[in-house]
């Protein structure tokens, strides 16, 4: 995204961290926020890891891997597929031990009633599998292929390819699928859409990376959205210039988040382009929206 175009937008979305694709400062230095989709991909997330489990236990690759590799015009194709299934061997799921590192929404989903604690590389019980569809970094790669060498660990599944897991007999490394299925990708824009909705119209600010959480139900037709620094007084000026418009506060919530302040004020009556200008002219104000319901009349 072009930094020129903040000025003309109102948002940006991603459906998970880290936030890379939107420049978040320079939204935030302009009253933006960059809303994201949390929860939208966990059901697509938890299957992946399933049938990352399943791909591991019963060594799926290998021989999928090995009938490939079978001549489909050699006569003896079904003999060698009968003497070769021996190789691929695996083990079902029920009755072992599932580890979960992290208890979010995905590790809750994938856990179940099958929780256990479980440490560093070094702890776990001897030919693991190990499972990393969280992030790239969380896992010591050089710590991995080596208990992978020892048979400490039997094989590591991931979402993140990388050079030195990459064709690694005992990696199986999908190239970040997690949230790849038409199903999410519907979610996300479901639910940013929503969230987008919400703030033109009404101004509250729901699940923003770089926006404190800020909900006001409508107790009047007459409200302004502001965004500011978060510094001393601000409030404080906001009220002034209001009161000295005559303007009655019906309802006000104001939160922060980092060097980001918000705030929704219904007022009962017509908000007169003026007022708006002179909010926008106090120094740390970042933008200001009226936002009324029904027709703008200047009062």
């Amino acid at each position: 995204m072009s930094r020129s175009l903040l000025p003309k937008i109102s948002i940006d979305k991603q459906k998970q961290p880290p936030y890379t694709h939107a420049p978040v400062k320079a939204m935030s230095d302009r009253g933006v926020p960059a809303f994201n989709a949390p929860g939208a991909n966990v059901n697509a997330v938890k299957e992946l890891v399933i049938a990352g489990m399943l791909l591991a236990a019963r060594n799926l690759r290998g021989a999928m891997e090995f009938v490939s590799a079978l001549d489909p015009a050699d006569p003896g194709m079904e003999k060698k597929v009968e003497n070769g299934k021996k190789n691929y061997t695996g083990f079902e799921l029920t009755g072992h031990s599932l580890g979960v590192i992290g208890l979010g929404k995905i590790g809750c989903l994938v856990a179940d009633a099958a929780i256990k604690n479980v440490g560093n590389i070094g702890q776990m019980r001897p030919e693991a599998i190990l499972l990393n569809f969280s992030r790239d970094g969380v896992v010591n790669v050089k710590a991995v292929l080596a208990a992978l060498e020892v048979k400490k660990l039997s094989c590591y599944v991931c979402d993140f390819p990388s050079p030195e897991v990459n064709r690694h007999p005992q990696v199986i490394a999908l190239p970040h699928l997690g949230a790849s299925t038409g199903e999410a990708e519907e979610n996300c824009a479901v639910m940013v859409a929503d969230q987008l909705h919400d703030y033109l119209e009404h101004g509250n600010v729901l699940n923003a990376v770089n926006f404190p959480a800020v909900i006001l139900p409508r107790e009047s037709n007459y409200r302004l959205a502001i965004a500011n620094a978060n510094v001393l007084n601000m409030l404080g000026q906001i009220s002034t210039v209001m009161a000295k418009a005559s303007l009655n506060i019906h309802n006000m919530i104001n939160k922060s988040k980092g060097e980001v302040a918000y705030t929704l004020v219904d007022v009962d009556s017509q908000v007169p382009q003026q007022v708006v200008d002179l909010i926008a002219a106090i120094p740390g104000v970042l933008a200001v929206r009226y936002l009324p319901l029904g027709p703008w009349t200047e009062g």
